[in-house]
């Protein structure tokens, strides 16, 4: 299994692998993506964007060692946003799951930001699927859903 995670936050798309201990245990990791939207994306901006989620899947991984000091685990997504910490990245985005599994489609499933001590929950019912050979689609949806997340 593979899997990613797609943040839009301030009119930016931020796309990072997701990583998974020993312990099972997934960790965004690798280097984080930023797709700018500057009023909307273009089908050439959609394939970008689709293409940087292939990308992040491509990346992820597992049997990672688990992390003894969570403080030492490295975060590339908050600082490439501009901000200190998760919480203040969370507080603006919201987000999407991205798995892929062997066997493929690419399923693409909405979360709903809680709050900072519950985090995100993903929402099922509006779980999507594609393709990874059509990134515009893929680009497509995902804006999709992160709009329809953010009430746009």
């Amino acid at each position: 299994m593979r899997s990613a995670s797609v943040y839009l936050r301030r009119g930016c798309y931020f796309i990072q692998s997701e990583w998974y201990t020993t312990a099972g245990v997934g960790i965004l990791s690798g280097p984080a993506i930023a797709v700018f939207e500057e009023g909307g994306l273009n089908e050439d901006g959609l394939a970008i964007l689709g293409q940087a989620i292939v990308s992040a899947l491509d990346g992820s991984r597992c049997d990672v060692p688990h992390p003894t000091d969570w403080k030492a685990v490295p975060s590339s997504m908050p600082p490439l946003a501009g901000v200190k910490s998760w919480r203040a990245f969370e507080k603006l985005a919201t987000s999407i799951e991205v798995a892929e599994d062997e066997a493929g489609p690419i399923v693409l499933t909405p979360n709903v930001y809680l709050g900072p001590r519950e985090g995100y929950e993903s929402v099922p019912s509006k779980r999507v699927r594609v393709t990874r050979e059509d990134p515009t689609l893929l680009g497509k949806l995902a804006v999709k859903l992160l709009g329809e997340a953010a009430g746009r």
